[in-house]
């Protein structure tokens, strides 16, 4: 089993649920780790055999684009929800921060993760 470690996606999105937050974007850091069974990939140095993680990176780009959440937690489940549609991943990590969300704070982060049933 290897695990593949994303850090630091910055995107701008729609999140919150207060008066002030509803209408404008927001900063939001992303970071995941998903573990997949790297050894064919490894082992053949093919990149069909590897996980593509270009594509769930442009992916996730794509739902943060398209929808508006209120809460860190659905922003964070949901990522973690796309991660987890490709078969090759075992089990992913989401880190989501909020830069400034709190007075004198540097941030709010929420992490989930999801592991596929054997």
């Amino acid at each position: 089993m290897g695990t593949l470690h994303i850090k630091k996606l910055r995107l701008r999105a729609y999140i919150g649920f207060n008066d002030h937050e509803t209408d404008k974007l927001q900063d939001v850091i992303i970071s995941y780790k998903i573990d997949y069974d790297s050894r064919e990939a490894a082992i053949s140095d093919n990149p069909a055999l590897a996980l593509d993680y270009k594509a769930i990176n442009k992916n996730i780009i794509a739902l943060v684009d398209e929808k508006r959440f209120k809460l860190l937690e659905a922003l964070t489940h949901s990522i973690a929800s796309v991660i987890m549609t490709y078969s090759q991943v075992k089990t992913t990590t989401v880190d989501v921060e909020k830069p400034n969300a709190l007075r004198f704070t540097d941030n709010v982060i929420f992490t989930l993760t999801l592991t596929r049933d054997a």
